[in-house]
Parts: C-alpha cells; structure tokens; sequence
C-alpha cells in the first residue's frame, strides 16, 4: 500500500487568547485552517482502497471557501490554485487526484462569488482546472472532471478576463468540449436512458460551463467555440439530455451565439428548432432569456440555409409561427414576436410562396395592414410593414400588392408615426414598392409628399435620412415639373444640407435628388434655386467619387446648371473644380471610367470654360492641356468628344 502526505501548505494559527479578528480575517483563517487540514491528510494509494477526503475536512474546506469568497484575498487565491495545481500534478496517485478534487470544488463554491472570481483566474485557477480536466484518470476521474467543470463554469460568470484566460490556455475549449464528447459516446452511447447520474450531472456541468463561457460581449471567444465544435455537442445535448436541466442549459448556451453565423448555420436540426419555437411561446421563460431567445430565432430566420426548413410542410414551423402571431390570447411579447419572425421570414422564397398564395394573398395582405395600426403595438406595428415589404420582391409582386386597396394608405398613414422604428419599416417598405413606376403616382396620390417631407426636415436618424431621400429621389424620376417644383419648395435647402452629410449614403442620395429635380423638373426654376442653395459645391465635391453612377449624374448636372446660364460657369469655377476634373480627364481615380462618363466630364470642361477669362487662366490651361492629351485617346467616343471640344475653345482643328 502507498501512502501519500501532502504538506505544501502550512499555516500557524493566532494566540487563542488574542482579541476577536474581524469576520473577513476569521473567515481568511478558516480557509488556511481548512487547507492545512486538507494538506495534513494521509490518503491510500491502493486501488482496492477508494481514496476520499474524509467527510468532516471536505465540509469544513466548502464551507471556508464559500464564507471567504466575497474578500478573497490573492495570497488565499494563490494557495488554492498552488495546491490544485501541485496535486494535479501527480494526478495519477489516486491519494493526489482525490486531494486536487476537493480543491476544485471549493474553487467552484468560492466563484460562485462574483468577487472572487478574477482573483481566483488571476491567481492561475483557469489553468489548474483544465489540467485537473484532462488529467483525472481512474475511478475517482468522474468527479474529478465533473468539479474541474462546475469551477470553470462559475469563474466565467460574467467574467470576461476568465474567458479570455480559458481562449489562451492551450486547447482550452477544446477541452472542454472533448469531455463532454467522451460523455457522448461512453455514457450516452447506448441512449439517454441509459446514461449513469455521473454522466448526466457531469454533462450538464459542462453545458453550464459552455454556456458562462458563451455569454459574454467577445464574438471572438464564441467563434473559437464554434470551431472547436462546442456548437455540435450543445444541439446534442438539447436533443438527447434526458433531463430538462441539461436540455435549457444547451437551449440557452445555443442563444448566446446568434451573432456567429457559422454556428447558427449548425442549429438546423428539427428537433433544436421545435425546442427554440416552444421556448419563444413559454409564458414563463423570464425576460433576458425570451430575448435570446428571439435573437437565435432572427438569425435563423436570416439565413438562407436554414430560412427554408421553416416553410417544410413535415415541420410545420412557419404555420406555428403565424398561429402565435395572431393568437392574442398569449402574451404580447409572445404573438408580437412571432409576426416578427413571420415577417422576416416572408423575405424567403419557400415560405413567401407557402403564405402569400393566389387564394390567400389579399387576406395576408389586409392582415398586415391590420398589424401596422394596432394601437399601442410597435413591434406588430413593424412586423406588419416589414412583412409587406419582404413579399414585395419583384416588379409581378409588387404590382400584385399594390392593387390590393388598403396597402399603399395603410403605409403612407403609417409614416405619418412619430416613432423611428415604425417610420423606418414603412420607408423600406414603401422604397421596394416605389422601385415600380406604375406604383409611384399611387403614392403621390394616396398623399405620401407631406409625411416624406417631415421626415427629411425633422429626423436626424442617417438610415431614415438616407430611405426618405432615395424616396424622393425615386418620385421625381417620372413626376410632372409641376410636381418636382413643389417638391423643391419644402426641401430644396434641406437636401442641399443632406448632401453635405458626413455619412455618405445620406450625401449620395440627398445630391441624387437635387441631380434629379434638375434632370427632370422644370430648370429655369430649379436651377437658380439649386445655385443659390449651394448645390453647386456639393456636385463639384461628388466629381472624384467612386461610385461612377453618382459621378456620372453630377457632371450630367454641372452641364445642365452651366449650359442654362453662362454666369453660372464662373459659380462652379468658384469652388476650384479643376484638380478633381484633371484626375476625371487623366481617369487617375477610376481607371475603368466609362467612356460615356468621360465624355461627359469633356463636355463639363467645354462649358465651364466657354467664359474666355477662365480659359485662359492658368487653371483652365491645365484643363486644355487634358483636353488636348485625349485628343490622340483610342476610344473614339472620347477621341472625338475631345477634339470637337478642342476645336471649340481654341479654334484649331
């Protein structure tokens, strides 16, 4: 028989007669008391003896532990994790594995304290118990590997440098989720009925320890997590647990990674979907889970791998879903979710076809409307535009939608909402249907201008900015004079305003407007005003973009604004357009310039410089001198837009 001592950790108590220590020291000395005694022990090596922590120290040690965590210092930390580490060290003497297991489990009682917690990971407990984890061998193992995982479970509640700890460690995770594979297929090989209760229990402390792990703000910890297949162990787990412990544990471990895209593409089983849909109808489920909950289910109903397994006719998950919608009898949170989802989830084509039918659509239609203007119901309010602007995805659709009555007032009179979120879903529904010529003057004449102009002049919300303006910018394409002048009399200035955003999806689509209202509407109005406004400016900043469709339409622009009037050349010329037009000639800043778009800016250069002072300005010069390089051009678009426009401002052929 061998024996082992283990003594590393001595402590000398105080004088019995010193004065009472305040209860942290007490509880302090508890601790190192409880260590000795643990260190004293003398515990058989024979494998025919069972080697356990007699029953009286392993007591006292959990309990010293738990009283000193809220004021753990870092020496007691480090004694702790020095005596697991030492024994783990010599793991494979029974005595030593049965030590380093009565360590572990007063780690994981300690970090049951969110005090304790990074002093404990600081002081290298993080470390100690994944060797403990993968180094327990024998009959004492199962208990072993199960209070290595119940510590590492605890020490990263809400502790991130834990986490982190765990990321660095070498095959951290990874060790984790080996364990919890082991389990897989020694335990629960023969079927979750047949798993022992140490399997069980120790599943579900490794569940527990993936879902603390999971939990945090770091996408990065979660995708090492979904590499190391933690994802494919958590949707086993939550299809054969055979406990309703281990089942939420895997389910809520599961919703913390709505944000990796990889591992929701890996939730697509049949059965973890029904649970997550279940879950979104428990009644009892408490708030932060319901909205991890929710957050899975959106991702899941984004992606385009698993968006079609709703609409299978063998799941039924899509008709679950539109059922909880409109059942008002559950919760709100419950049925308004749930018309999320069914919205979100008509942007699919499988579950488009499988509601929106030639014999239902108008129903679903009406029902949308219906949502949009239930009172006091944001989140129906937005599911219900949101839904018809999912169904609206082709120029067939969106005329199908349009011809049923109640749509295009429903979403003008929906806008009209002083509430961003509604505002936001009517505009995106109204732009994909505004993308249809035929639909436009039906929402000019169901009275969209008025709400269209409140929210350019008032809301200060860039993505509302930039759909407003792409609106608009839409509406004057095929619109009367008449009508882009009483546009340009609400927002002319304000959109010259836009175009100076530093968000440049607003800047490119507010100039997009005033490019159209000058293209399209009546130019001996617009244009003065458009000059006065200060568009020039924002058209000439535009001439180097990137984007060679907004560059073509601003010099499309400056060539209307100086072929009206010639005063008007020396107003561009004001805002020093000549290094920008010298880049566009020479095509430094997009070398794949479209020639028509080049041709352009040659005629821009023609216009500007017609006025013979600017012409012979050592700026205009300059651009002569690119004129004059593009005369020999390949392209024979280019080639003779440039010779011609030579010719005309030199006389020379």
């Amino acid at each position: 028989t061998h024996t082992h001592t283990h003594t590393l950790y001595t402590h000398t108590m105080a004088e019995s007669d010193a004065p009472a220590a305040p209860v942290e020291v007490q509880h302090s000395e508890e601790l190192a008391q409880a260590l000795s005694a643990l260190s004293a022990l003398t515990l058989s090596d024979d494998p025919a003896t069972p080697a356990e922590v007699p029953e009286p120290v392993h007591t006292a040690l959990l309990a010293a532990a738990g009283q000193a965590a809220g004021h753990l210092a870092p020496s007691q930390a480090k004694d702790l994790a020095q005596v697991l580490g030492s024994n783990v060290a010599t793991a494979d003497r029974p005595s030593c594995l049965a030590l380093a297991t009565a360590v572990a489990e007063a780690i994981a009682e300690a970090a049951r304290d969110e005090h304790a917690r990074a002093t404990l990971g600081d002081a290298g407990a993080v470390s100690a118990c994944l060797e403990l984890l993968s180094g327990a061998q024998g009959s004492v193992a199962p208990r072993a590997r199960l209070h290595a995982l119940r510590a590492l479970g605890n020490l990263c509640v809400d502790c991130d440098t834990n986490r982190k700890k765990l990321v660095d460690s070498e095959g951290g995770f990874a060790r984790v989720v080996r364990v919890l594979q082991e389990l897989q297929e020694t335990d629960f090989a023969k079927g979750p009925g047949a798993a022992t209760s140490a399997g069980i229990t120790t599943m579900a402390a490794g569940a527990g320890a993936l879902l603390n792990a999971a939990s945090g703000d770091d996408d990065a910890i979660r995708k090492v997590l979904t590499e190391v297949g933690a994802v494919d162990t958590l949707v086993w787990l939550a299809q054969n647990a055979p406990e309703g412990l281990e089942r939420e544990f895997a389910l809520r471990a599961l919703t913390r990674f709505a944000s990796d895209e990889a591992a929701v593409n890996k939730m697509g089983a049949t059965d973890t979907m029904r649970q997550l849909i279940d879950r979104l109808g428990d009644e009892d489920l408490d708030e932060y889970e319901f909205r991890e909950t929710m957050q899975l289910l959106h991702a899941m109903a984004g992606s385009d791998k698993l968006a079609p397994e709703f609409a299978n006719n063998e799941h039924g998950f899509l008709e679950q879903l539109f059922d909880m919608a409109r059942d008002r009898s559950k919760l709100q949170r419950v049925y308004s979710q749930a018309a999320t989802l069914t919205a979100l989830l008509l942007g699919n084509e499988a579950c488009r076809e499988k509601l929106f039918t030639e014999d239902a659509g108008d129903a679903l239609l009406e029902l949308m409307v219906e949502w949009m203007h239930t009172p006091e119901e944001n989140d129906l309010n937005v599911a219900g535009a949101l839904a018809v602007g999912n169904i609206v995805r082709s120029d067939d659709l969106s005329a199908r939608v349009a011809a049923c009555p109640p749509v295009i007032p429903g979403l003008v009179k929906l806008l009209k909402r002083d509430f961003s979120a509604t505002q936001h879903s009517a505009l995106g529904c109204i732009k994909n249907m505004c993308n249809l010529a035929a639909n436009r003057p039906k929402f000019v004449e169901a009275g969209l201008l008025e709400p269209i102009t409140q929210v350019l002049l008032h809301t200060s919300h860039p993505p509302l900015q930039y759909t407003a303006a792409s609106i608009t910018r839409l509406l004057c394409l095929d619109q009367s004079p008449e009508l882009i002048s009483k546009v340009a009399d609400e927002l002319l200035p304000r959109l010259v305003k836009l175009g100076k955003s530093e968000t440049l999806a607003v800047n490119a689509e507010s100039n997009r407007v005033l490019v159209n209202m000058i293209k399209f509407g009546d130019r001996k109005d617009i244009v003065p005003r458009a000059v006065e406004a200060g568009a020039i400016t924002n058209f000439v900043n535009l001439l180097d973009c990137e984007h060679s469709m907004i560059q073509s339409e601003v010099i499309l622009a400056l060539i209307h604004i100086c072929t009206l009037d010639p005063a008007n050349a020396q107003e561009v010329w004001n805002t020093s357009p000549t290094e920008k037009l010298a880049k566009v000639l020479a095509n430094e800043r997009l070398p794949s310039l479209p020639a028509p778009i080049l041709g352009n800016a040659i005629s821009l250069v023609g216009a500007i410089l017609v006025n013979p002072a600017l012409r012979d300005s050592a700026e205009g010069q300059v651009l002569l001198a690119a004129l004059d390089k593009l005369r020999t051009a390949t392209h024979p678009l280019v080639k003779g837009y440039s010779t011609k426009v030579y010719a005309s401002l030199t006389g020379s052929q």
